[in-house]
């Protein structure tokens, strides 16, 4: 509870104490196992709620009440289920949803195989980090890790998309461009510089939102390692 407070706050504490020992009164009888199930269903609703907070960009906290609440209606219906049926039957119920479930999504699946490998075989490139797939915060996170620490990425094809920048070496005079990448409060910014394949002459402003793809080498400046976009398209 000291731990979640800092991550959902005091207001949405309650909710993460009250429907996991809810939902789990609901399947469980004896008190045992309503507090193993409970501490289960706690632990699981907060690690889904992070990862589905990371991968759509919502609030932490009001994420994993969200799953909690979902998960309460879930085993409420389960339960009713239970009750009034017996439990072979809910059991065969609840399996034969499952399988519904798996056989619909691997049908999808394999409908959308065939377009995947239609559009892979028209790209002559591989992707190794696709940031435009991310959400901003995870992106900034990304891009802030390729300045600190960029042998990590060396040789990687990166995609990513921000804003395209300008800026003037002072001791050189020579012109280098950026593509800028915020986080998704605005407050932070961090920046790639890249410089386009000699294919490339299209003539962009400050400020411009671009998508860009190259190859990602390090190189020395003033006794400092860099990372930079080689050979670099604007998509």
């Amino acid at each position: 509870i000291v731990l979640e407070m800092n991550l959902v706050g005091s207001l949405l504490i309650s909710a993460l104490i009250v429907f996991p020992a809810l939902a789990a009164m609901r399947l469980c009888n004896s008190f045992l196992n309503v507090t193993i199930w409970a501490a289960i269903l706690s632990v699981g609703c907060a690690v889904s709620g992070m990862l589905v907070s990371i991968v759509s960009g919502t609030p932490v906290g009001s994420t994993i009440v969200t799953a909690d609440i979902v998960v309460f209606l879930i085993c409420s219906m389960a339960g009713m289920l239970i009750r009034r049926f017996s439990v072979r039957k809910t059991v065969l119920a609840l399996l034969s949803v499952l399988s519904l479930l798996i056989i619909g999504y691997e049908s999808e699946k394999r409908s959308e195989h065939p377009k995947e490998e239609q559009k892979l075989a028209k790209e002559e490139y591989k992707i190794d980090l696709d940031l435009t797939l991310f959400n901003p915060r995870m992106v900034y996170m990304q891009v802030f890790y390729m300045t600190k620490q960029p042998q990590a990425y060396a040789g990687q094809t990166i995609r990513m998309k921000g804003t395209y920048a300008v800026m003037i070496n002072r001791t050189t005079q020579e012109r280098h461009t950026y593509c800028n990448v915020s986080d998704s409060t605005g407050c932070c910014s961090a920046m790639i510089r890249f410089i386009l394949s000699e294919r490339q002459n299209k003539q962009l402003r400050n400020g411009e939102i671009i998508t860009i793809r190259g190859i990602f080498e390090i190189i020395e400046e003033n006794g400092e390692v860099n990372g930079i976009l080689q050979k670099a398209v604007l998509e």
